[in-house]
């Protein structure tokens, strides 16, 4: 989360995206979003202790307790520079390629209603 984080800087006292985000080349792809937990991501704190407040099922997460995480291959091997997760922590695998779950996925529900749970807030300080 903490790498997500660094997506983020102050402009004018504004959160906007990181310029190394955007030049040269847009790199969206690596700006992660988290499900299942509750978090805030403080901007004016230094890189590494961004994330400020971090809960799971309404309670506080323990800085020694683990959580699963479902990752796509890219992340789950370290890509986007996120070198806490790594092929040798990967417990269980799917061959089925992403398209092909969206396509069933689809197929069972053809209407989707998108929402919001507003698990998650970026502030620019307190």
């Amino acid at each position: 989360m903490e790498v997500s984080a660094e997506y983020f800087t102050l402009k004018a006292g504004k959160v906007v995206i990181d310029e190394k985000f955007i030049f040269p080349k847009h790199r969206y792809y690596n700006y992660d979003m988290y499900e299942g937990i509750d978090y805030t991501l403080d901007i004016s704190e230094p890189l590494g202790k961004r994330v400020t407040q971090l809960s799971y099922h309404g309670e506080p997460v323990e800085p020694d307790q683990k959580l699963k995480v479902v990752l796509n291959r890219y992340r789950a091997t370290g890509g986007g520079h996120y070198p806490m997760f790594s092929k040798d922590k990967i417990i269980k695998a799917d061959d089925t390629i992403i398209s092909q779950i969206f396509l069933e996925y689809l197929q069972q529900h053809p209407v989707i209603k998108a929402t919001n749970n507003h698990n998650f807030q970026v502030i620019p300080g307190k």
